[in-house]
């Protein structure tokens, strides 16, 4: 996916935290946030990017429904 388009990954807890740092070969990714998980605060950032198209959110089932 990231050699056809531009790709922003952010990782999250209840706010979304700095974008994560990715290696080009895809092997590997910095994960800085852990704790709580609440899906809101990734609706709302999403919606405030007007440049954003899609919006993928990888969880581990753990989280507060919005």
């Amino acid at each position: 996916m990231m050699k056809k388009m531009d790709v922003e990954v952010y990782s999250f807890d209840t706010e979304i935290g700095d974008k994560v740092k990715i290696s080009k070969d895809g092997q590997y990714a910095t994960r800085n946030r852990c704790g709580g998980t609440d899906i809101t605060c990734c609706i709302d950032y999403f919606e405030k990017r007007n440049d954003m198209t899609t919006c993928i959110i990888f969880t581990d089932g753990h989280f507060s429904p919005s």
